[in-house]
């Protein structure tokens, strides 16, 4: 400033501009995902501005274990980070489930005479994502005359989750054969 008489007087002022607001931070939604489709699903990408720069994203996943085999939940971890390190953090969590059954393959129903040996043939099972344990169930019902009834074999495949599939196997016995005289 300058007075009339030419005097001067010079004052300077210093104005510090701080960036202390941490950049925001759009996580991608939360998933609930088939186990059998986990790896091939897109779990979507986080999205960040700040205010005075660009800002940086990292992500770190963890896997956080399930209450059966093939089930369990990933948690992303995402940080957004602007130049002077101010950040804000968020979690995405994808939910991992086994809500399938297990492929249940049955031998053939059959149809055998009274005098054959009727054994029992294994059924298979395959699951999407855990290991299956198959159980039988075989119930006698009689027929219209002695040598004459039908097997019910019920397969119940069950993963380590539950889920449960069930067939049944139908073996028809006859007593086709005459009888011989001696």
């Amino acid at each position: 400033a300058t007075d009339c008489a030419g005097y001067v007087s010079i004052h300077e002022q210093t104005i510090t501009v701080i960036d202390n607001v941490a950049p925001t931070l759009e996580l991608p939604v939360a998933l609930t995902v088939s186990c059998d489709v986990a790896d091939s699903t897109p779990f979507g990408n986080a999205a960040s501005t700040d205010a005075c720069g660009e800002s940086t994203i990292s992500v770190v996943e963890s896997i956080v274990a399930g209450n059966c085999s093939g089930t369990y939940e990933i948690h992303r971890l995402f940080t957004a980070t602007d130049p002077c390190l101010n950040s804000t953090s968020g979690t995405q969590i994808i939910t991992v489930i086994d809500d399938g059954a297990p492929v249940l393959a049955l031998p053939f129903d059959i149809t055998g005479e009274c005098s054959d040996n009727i054994v029992l043939l294994p059924a298979t099972a395959e699951d999407n994502c855990s290991y299956s344990e198959i159980t039988v169930l075989e119930t006698t019902v009689p027929g219209n005359s002695i040598g004459n009834y039908t097997i019910a074999r019920l397969f119940s495949a069950t993963d380590a989750c539950g889920n449960t599939s069930s067939a049944t196997q139908v073996i028809t016995v006859q007593d086709t054969t005459s009888p011989s005289l001696i």
